[in-house]
């Protein structure tokens, strides 16, 4: 049985993270370091009318949170099948 590759998921689960964290800078909502920081301000701040983000860009921030979120059910996913295939066969 073959497997997708975690860390090429949590790779990419990275990734969306700090593109999430540069667009906020972009327009001067620094973020600070941490996943768990950026996915606990994210819903807030996409919530806030009063954000000061235009519209297109809050748009394409939901976008960008969501790909974050399924990464990482993704990613406890095979997280799950590689515990199971251990078990299996130790």
């Amino acid at each position: 049985m073959r497997l997708p590759r975690r860390a090429d998921r949590r790779e990419h689960w990275a990734a969306r993270i700090n593109a999430l964290r540069g667009m906020f800078r972009e327009f001067g909502m620094p973020i600070a370091l941490g996943a768990r920081t950026v996915l606990t301000k994210m819903p807030r701040i996409l919530e806030d009318a009063d954000n000061g983000l235009p519209a297109h860009v809050c748009q394409a921030l939901a976008l960008v949170y969501d790909e974050v979120l399924a990464l990482e059910r993704r990613v406890k996913d095979i997280d799950r099948q590689l515990a199971r295939v251990a078990k299996a066969d130790p």
